[in-house]
């Protein structure tokens, strides 16, 4: 009898423990951004290998050369290099310079697909990405951070607006851009 009820017992603790509540996954981490510095630049932000904010001067790409960055990517309307050589500076530090055509506010999807394809490069190159006053390159970072890393939308943008991104139309065009290309990623 003793010998059952023992054989009983261990069979209500196996049974018990296949019945335990199956722990929901943990939500992925993702690199810190981080506040930082780079010469001159306004609203500087890095995380893994990428820097963004506002537009640098021709001694900060130089700084940035020295720091390991070997890619830059220019999202400045032409107004806000008047006077600056970016391109041609880039070029003699030896920096991969990618332009990305900017028509005033509006961006049109293949500068948004040309930036997130940049950015999701597993290459190992550090980057640079800029424009203006840093609240462009915020917004680009957020729709990289969701696109290619896969960060819930709001997330992203939670950080985006504490990194110098502008409230209000740039959320949405985050959003409509997120939802544009997962759309064409699930054709």
């Amino acid at each position: 009898m003793q010998r059952q009820t023992l054989v009983l017992a261990l069979l209500s603790l196996a049974a018990a423990a296949c019945q335990s509540p199956q722990r929901e996954s943990a939500p992925p981490d993702f690199p810190p951004i981080e506040a930082s510095e780079l010469g001159t630049m306004h609203n500087v932000v890095v995380s893994e290998g990428l820097w963004f904010g506002g537009r640098p001067s021709l001694a900060d790409l130089d700084l940035a050369k020295r720091r390991g960055i070997g890619r830059v990517i220019d999202l400045c309307l032409a107004s806000e290099t008047e006077g600056l050589d970016l391109r041609g500076e880039s070029s003699r530090l030896g920096l991969e310079w990618l332009e990305v055509w900017l028509e005033g506010d509006e961006i049109p999807d293949e500068s948004v697909d040309q930036v997130i394809t940049a950015l999701g490069l597993d290459d190992g190159v550090r980057t640079l990405m800029y424009c203006g006053d840093g609240s462009r390159s915020a917004m680009f970072f957020a729709i990289h951070r969701v696109v290619n890393a896969g960060m819930p939308v709001e997330a992203a943008l939670v950080e985006a607006r504490g990194a110098g991104m502008h409230p209000g139309a740039a959320e949405a065009f985050v959003r409509d851009q997120v939802e544009r290309l997962r759309d064409a990623g699930s054709r």
